[in-house]
């Protein structure tokens, strides 16, 4: 028999997509991608006509197609899986405001995370940049985007030792991005509590004193607003602001 004819049997007995996505996974070991790619289009199709396809298959397919070195295919795959997906394509955002949709959201970062891997590191904080522009709130994208800028290869020529410091500077930049985004309180002192935690992996004495101070100047204005607050209150009663864990 056929792989055709073992597919198509294995699809009747099981979930197709399952089936097609696993053989698609095979094609790519092989570096195989036309027929990875082929594989991936039944399986949307198949799911389609089922439940809907899997975002899990959207991405898996975005990241083929940039693995193949198509960025544009990849591009269309995307905005295929934001319409199927029920969020805002890439183009039709341009035109409506976008809403902090999971499913984007979840897309959107799977696609950054697969250009850093097989594409362009470039495209990839592209993504992360305007992913965060509509969602700034999202502290787990934001300390995704920190990991992935940490772990990014640089290039064969680059020195060991400036390539490491680049991506730690690109990083710190980044949890300075993510501690001055509107957050609130408690969000604010995760963040900060995570900034402090980078410091001491990666940054010097100082560099954690520094990002303990700016906690501790946090936690004292949100105590002088609480107090304010308090003192145009009629009964007068003010909370105790907790420090959140940061030092």
């Amino acid at each position: 028999a056929s792989l055709d004819d073992v597919v198509d049997r294995a699809c009747a007995a099981n979930d197709p997509e399952t089936i097609l996505v696993d053989l698609a996974a095979v094609h790519e070991q092989r570096n195989d991608h036309a027929r990875a790619d082929a594989a991936y289009r039944r399986a949307e199709r198949t799911g389609k006509k089922a439940s809907g396809v899997s975002l899990d298959t959207w991405a898996r397919h975005c990241r083929e197609r940039l693995a193949a070195g198509d960025h544009a295919a990849a591009r269309t795959v995307l905005d295929r899986a934001l319409q199927a997906l029920g969020a805002p394509s890439s183009a039709a955002k341009k035109k409506q405001k976008s809403t902090d949709n999971k499913a984007r959201v979840e897309l959107l970062s799977r696609f950054a995370v697969a250009e850093f891997d097989v594409g362009s590191a470039e495209r990839a904080r592209t993504t992360f940049d305007a992913l965060l522009a509509e969602c700034p709130k999202r502290l787990d994208v934001w300390q995704l985007y920190a990991a992935q800028t940490l772990k990014q290869r640089g290039p064969s020529s680059s020195n060991d030792r400036d390539a490491a410091a680049s991506k730690v500077d690109a990083a710190r930049a980044i949890f300075e991005r993510m501690v001055r985004a509107p957050l609130g309180r408690k969000a604010a002192q995760t963040a900060l509590r995570r900034f402090v935690e980078f410091e001491k992996r990666y940054g010097t004495e100082a560099d954690v004193a520094r990002v303990r101070q700016r906690a501790r100047d946090y936690v004292d204005a949100q105590k002088r607003a609480a107090a304010a607050a308090a003192a145009q209150d009629d009964d007068g009663g003010s909370e105790e602001e907790d420090d959140g864990g940061l030092e």
